[in-house]
């Protein structure tokens, strides 16, 4: 009799993760993909348009902009790889001496899609970069990120005074380590 509850209770776990999946995680994928697909086809249409040219002039521009930021953040690389994360985050740590650095996180996520009008080989992974430290020690860290050899992108930064720790300050920021994908089909 008690296995027949622990099994009811298997079965009804496994059903409630499935509804959570189903109703909560799918939708939001759906709703990713069908914006993906509506800003595609409105830069087509946005190029085949008969509308003046000096209204979609602006248009046009910044989606040239954003076409050679792409170009800069993803080069052909000959050889596809992984990306060496421990060497991302080798080069832009500071070390913790409790004065200058007190506190500082890394967090890596899991590799996904570039992004839009990327090309389908280009992954992103993310990394998360939690640093409480001076001012002057934020800033160092800064330019060790800009000066990162291998293609980034930062896509959040968060950057607070800390009320109890003078001088001190508190930054978030996600990057996105750029890197072809081994197999083309490959998602990680």
């Amino acid at each position: 009799m008690n296995l027949d509850r622990t099994m009811q209770a298997a079965v009804l776990i496994a059903l409630g993760a499935m509804f959570a999946t189903w109703f909560g995680v799918r939708p939001l994928h759906l709703r990713a993909d069908a914006l993906e697909q509506r800003t595609a086809d409105l830069l087509v249409r946005a190029d085949e348009a008969e509308v003046p040219t000096a209204r979609l002039e602006r248009l046009r521009m910044e989606r040239d902009r954003r076409r050679r930021m792409l170009e800069d953040e993803c080069p052909l690389v000959d050889v596809a790889m992984p990306p060496d994360l421990a060497s991302v985050v080798g080069r832009v740590s500071l070390p913790i001496d409790g004065v200058t650095v007190v506190d500082q996180t890394f967090t890596a996520g899991t590799a996904g899609p570039a992004g839009l009008a990327a090309p389908e080989d280009w992954r992103a992974t993310m990394i998360v970069i939690e640093t409480v430290a001076s001012w002057s020690a934020i800033r160092r860290q800064l330019t060790l990120v800009e000066a990162l050899d291998v293609p980034v992108r930062t896509t959040s930064f968060d950057l607070e005074r800390l009320e109890s720790g003078g001088g001190m300050a508190r930054l978030t920021l996600k990057l996105d380590v750029l890197h072809r994908a081994i197999d083309p089909g490959d998602e990680s």
